[in-house]
């Protein structure tokens, strides 16, 4: 001890560095916020600097996944001990599965105005295991230049993709690698029942270029001019229209309101910064974010409309959405992992068969029509009644061809079946060999019914232009 300095210094000196050594290191530094999600950078950045900003000793770290990566990277940093503190995305029957694996802790936000319910549909998980806080429908974003140059109208419904003109023009991803793209399917499926909706979403695949490995892709190739329409999220389709690119968005006759959620995850580190960024998300000053153009989403609280743009799609006023549907997440969750194998069996590895059959397909149909607008003269009338039995007997194999393209390899009865969706689960991870061949078994019989009915669609599509030349009895 140096005899010059007063002992109250380096007594005090001492407690200092007693008080260093014994404070938590959390308030010695900025505490951390970790959020895993499948948002894109320029719908989370207004968020993450709002909130900083109002809360500046943290600091949010941002964990980007796909939808079905950050399911497992859940699952994973739970089992390890280092557990995110949220999730935060679109695809509502995620938060079910996590949740459906005891993941996820409940929190029920006291932020005053959020609606309860839209329509049928409620925002949040009735035990707030998850917590919505915006809306989003799923739909068809085109590009103008496109329905201009072939001389369509625009489209306006899930069936107007399946027309010749959109051949090799529409993108879309598959619902394996897009949390957004499953929520789409099965809202297709659970909106058209089983058998018609895998025939749509056949005739649809038809006209696929090819499918994307990211939902981004979508949008992006439609921005560009390299398809001339695409199946996306609502926010895809207002985002890029506000910016000034030439394309345009509409959300089908029958759609879908799913809300848009956040959940706390079980043994994340800082739950109580967790819960505020929760309520931050609610209020009004985070609600009124998902307005801009970047993000452009719909708000869970009806007040914020008042304040967003001209025309802006509002669910709480729109007859449209506010009908809509209400979509069945329980039964998503059930069979997620089925949908995504029977997906990419039949339509991404069947991909070549399926888009020949639709090319014939489309021949037969422009050849029907060429057929059915020539004029002759009236006193032609033995021809005339040749020419109705040509293209009366053409369409009837046209309709052949078409259901046999939309066919699926398995009936809605078998799908719904416990042992078909255990052997099918929603995570990829921990699955034993054994059920693995089990499922290759069954997707290869899938790939092979798809490539047999495709077959059989595009003879019977040559037959159909066939018909239209050869002499009737």
């Amino acid at each position: 001890m140096n005899p010059h300095i007063p002992r109250w210094i380096h007594i005090t000196s001492l407690l200092a560095l007693l008080l260093t050594w014994l404070l938590p290191a959390r308030l010695m530094a900025t505490e951390k916020l970790r959020i895993i999600t499948p948002f894109p950078k320029f719908t989370t950045d207004p968020f993450q600097q709002a909130f900083e900003k109002r809360h500046p000793d943290l600091k949010i770290e941002l964990l980007r996944y796909k939808t079905e990566a950050s399911i497992k990277a859940v699952q994973k940093g739970v089992a390890e001990g280092k557990a995110p503190d949220l999730f935060w995305a679109s695809a509502k029957d995620a938060f079910e599965i996590l949740s459906g694996d005891d993941l996820l802790l409940p929190y029920q936000s006291s932020v005053p105005g959020v609606a309860k319910q839209v329509g049928g549909q409620l925002v949040h998980d009735a035990d707030f295991h998850f917590t919505g806080f915006a809306l989003s429908s799923y739909g068809i974003m085109w590009n103008d230049h496109f329905t201009r140059l072939h001389g369509i109208p625009n489209p306006k419904d899930w069936e107007d993709l399946t027309g010749p003109a959109y051949f090799g023009q529409l993108a879309m991803c598959t619902p394996a690698l897009s949390g957004t793209t499953h929520m789409t399917v099965e809202s297709i499926l659970q909106n058209y029942g089983w058998d018609n909706g895998w025939m749509l979403l056949k005739a649809m695949a038809g006209n696929v270029r090819q499918f994307t490995n990211n939902s981004i892709d979508v949008p992006d190739a439609v921005v560009a001019g390299t398809a001339g329409a695409g199946v996306v999220i609502d926010f895809y389709g207002l985002t890029n229209e506000s910016a000034g690119y030439a394309v345009d968005f509409v959300t089908p006759k029958r759609p879908s309101l799913v809300p848009a959620n956040i959940a706390l995850i079980k043994n994340g580190a800082n739950p109580k910064a967790a819960k505020a960024f929760i309520d931050f998300l609610l209020t009004p000053e985070g609600q009124k974010l998902l307005l801009l153009p970047e993000i452009s989403r719909l708000p869970v609280n009806p007040s914020v409309y008042d304040q967003a743009p001209r025309n802006y799609p509002n669910p709480f006023t729109n007859s449209d959405l506010l009908n809509a549907q209400p979509f069945d997440v329980m039964l998503s969750k059930d069979r997620y992992g089925l949908i995504n194998h029977l997906f990419d069996a039949i339509l991404v590895k069947g991909l070549p068969e399926i888009q020949a059959a639709t090319k014939a397909i489309h021949q037969a149909h422009q050849a029907i029509a060429e057929k059915s607008t020539l004029t002759t003269p009236w006193f032609s009338i033995p021809w005339n009644i040749q020419n109705a039995g040509q293209i009366s007997l053409a369409r009837e194999k046209l309709d052949l061809a078409r259901k046999s393209l939309g066919e699926v390899p398995i009936s809605l009865e078998l799908a719904s079946q416990k042992e078909m969706l255990e052997l099918f689960p929603e995570s990829t991870q921990n699955v034993p060999d054994a059920q693995k061949q089990a499922q290759e078994k069954l997707r290869g019989a899938w790939l092979a019914h798809t490539r047999t009915t495709a077959g059989e669609a595009e003879k019977r599509a040559r037959e159909s232009i066939q018909a239209l030349s050869d002499p009737t009895p």
